[in-house]
């Protein structure tokens, strides 16, 4: 099947984990690409040697924008909106879109993406082990795991890309849509990047503008998602508000999930408290939605999302990279962005 960057002139922005992904699936598209990255030969040096292995050429230490005949840029999020190769796309018209685009414009299967200001890398990680416990494979993608566009390449067959998207990724991405989007938390964070927390709060919110009618985006209680929400997209609350579509409560998260009521005991684990009890009804309601169970109070998605809970007191559930994995066969990986 034709993808929109097949066979184009394309240039690279970044030879780390993104960079390296967006180039090799862009070469394996017939595309004919170039990679730009700030860091030395030597330090490259392994990255340079895959990169000429599948054709693909790469300038290393900086300097001007070449002036080849490129069709788009793709850049890695460490790259920010003032850097001078940005602004000299722009100057050029030529279009920027990010390595999340890219690789959303090629992954077959279904996106349950997750954003916030804090809690991204545990919650990614609890629903894409529990789908893969319940028989639904998975993987954890995006800003916290594999590259979106390494596993387009690598692992199409999978049902769902579990996809951590940080603000940095959605300054750059215009088009992907997910089938499940969650918002977890928004508080002060990356105003060393963003202008203010009118920006930062815009590009969070933009996770959601794509998204197509029988999709489902799930926000907190209490924060206004200023129209960014599409018609015919379901909208969901989740909190510890007895008003909520997904609360918690006594040591419980409860919800309605297809018309049936569900009810997942957090007690005795790590969620058990009214801070990490929000990430839980998130979580409750975003696995099984992506398992589309039937009968989630007897589901296997609702079985292993129980067990996650039941067991927590014996894993590390936290934020960030520092976060021990849910399943022991992960590795904690690096954070490409805040």
């Amino acid at each position: 099947m034709r993808g929109p960057y097949d066979q184009v002139n394309a240039l690279v922005l970044g030879a780390g984990a993104s960079g390296e992904a967006t180039a090799l699936l862009l070469a394996s598209r017939g595309a004919r690409v170039q990679v730009l990255d700030e860091g030395d030969g030597a330090t490259c040096a392994a990255v340079a040697e895959r990169l000429r292995g599948a054709g693909v050429t790469g300038r290393f230490g900086g300097g001007e924008l070449p002036d080849g005949p490129f069709d788009v840029c793709v850049t890695s999020p460490g790259f920010a909106m003032q850097h001078p190769w940005i602004v000299a796309c722009r100057a050029r018209g030529l279009p920027v879109i990010s390595e999340l685009e890219l690789g959303a414009c090629y992954w077959p299967g279904r996106v349950l993406a997750v954003t916030g200001s804090k809690g991204k890398s545990s919650l990614v990680k609890l629903c894409a082990d529990t789908l893969n416990r319940a028989g639904v494979t998975a993987s954890p993608a995006g800003n916290y795991g594999i590259p979106l566009s390494r596993l387009a390449l690598e692992q199409p067959g999978l049902r769902w890309a579990v996809t951590e998207v940080s603000s940095f990724q959605m300054e750059h991405t215009r088009t992907f849509s997910p089938d499940i989007a969650i918002l977890l938390n928004f508080q002060a964070d990356h105003l060393d990047r963003h202008a203010d927390m009118a920006e930062y709060k815009a590009l969070k919110l933009s996770l959601f503008v794509a998204m197509r009618p029988g999709s489902i985006a799930l926000l907190p209680a209490g924060l206004t998602h200023e129209g960014r929400i599409p018609e015919g997209v379901e909208l969901l609350r989740f909190g510890t508000d007895a008003g909520c579509d997904w609360a918690y409560e006594k040591h419980a998260v409860t919800g309605v999930l297809r018309g049936d009521p569900c009810k997942v005991s957090l007690q005795g684990s790590w969620f058990d408290n009214t801070v990490l009890g929000a990430a839980a009804a998130a979580g409750a309601v975003g696995a099984p939605h992506a398992d589309g169970c039937r009968q989630p109070a007897r589901g296997a998605v609702y079985r292993r999302l129980q067990g996650h809970y039941a067991d927590g007191d014996r894993r590390r559930i936290a934020d960030g990279a520092r976060a021990g994995p849910l399943n022991r066969r992960w590795t904690p990986q690096r954070k490409r962005t805040g």
